[in-house]
């Protein structure tokens, strides 16, 4: 017999969860809809791999509507929108960094202990 409250989870949760994400919504409010808590939400995830399966299309459906969001106020369209709450947005929501580069000054050396024997001995006499 098993130990514990029956699951919540019901199928057609799969069949729904895309939709609720249509809008730009996260995962909290998915949380808030289906009446469950974090942690139950992400041992669904790994318990039914319909239910994956759905996440994974509802978080595409979300940064859609986030990058159309985007489109928009570059076309005009809503001129309205903060463009740094946007990309705050989209670091939190979906990952997304500020690309850092770098640029070395001077070539990189070999140190002493990688070199060789022959060639450290050499370099410490003084010779090619």
């Amino acid at each position: 017999m098993p130990i514990g409250q029956p699951t919540k989870y019901r199928p057609y949760y799969s069949e729904i969860l895309p939709s609720l994400f249509t809008e730009g919504q996260d995962a909290c409010e998915a949380m808030v809809f289906l009446g469950i808590t974090r942690a139950t939400f992400y041992a669904w995830i790994n318990k039914y791999p319909e239910f994956k399966t759905a996440y994974n299309e509802a978080k595409l459906l979300s940064q859609t509507w986030w990058l159309e969001q985007a489109r928009k106020s570059i076309t005009g369209e809503n001129p309205k929108m903060n463009s740094t709450v946007w990309v705050f947005s989209m670091k939190n929501k979906f990952g997304w960094r500020d690309k850092t580069e770098v640029a070395l000054e001077a070539p990189p050396t070999v140190p002493d202990s990688m070199l060789n024997p022959d060639e450290a001995y050499l370099k410490m006499i003084g010779g090619k």
